[in-house]
């Protein structure tokens, strides 16, 4: 798989749903929320971690919130970096790369906003 991945811009910040990466690496949600949740002090060394929570889905409706993060470019290197490198892993890591470099390659394009003109 070669698409790049979708970043959410949250206050200026380019992140990566947690989600995201779960399903991309194939890997148990529940064991990569508890990593992030182990190592919660360390992905902080690198900005907030902000979480959201979304209401799973069931056939007979409701279900248990399931938690999810929003990580930073350096959160989400952080956390492939604890994941082994499985081919899909090392695949995620190039696209990660790519999705964050394009996002900057963009954002230095866009045209500075005009300064406010003083009231005369």
């Amino acid at each position: 798989m070669s698409t790049v991945l979708s970043l959410a811009v949250i206050d200026g910040e380019p992140r990566v749903d947690s989600r995201v990466i779960i399903t991309e690496l194939g890997v148990e949600p529940r064991a990569t929320r508890q990593l992030i949740d182990k190592y919660s002090s360390e992905f902080n060394e690198f900005g907030p971690l902000p979480f959201e929570m979304e209401v799973g889905r069931r056939g007979q409706g409701g279900g248990t919130p399931i938690k999810y993060y929003l990580l930073n470019e350096d959160q989400a290197y952080f956390l492939m970096t604890l994941v082994r490198n499985t081919e899909e892993a090392v695949e995620l890591k190039k696209r990660l790369v790519k999705a964050f470099a394009q996002y900057r390659t963009r954002s230095q394009s866009l045209p500075e906003p005009a300064a406010p003109r003083p009231n005369t």
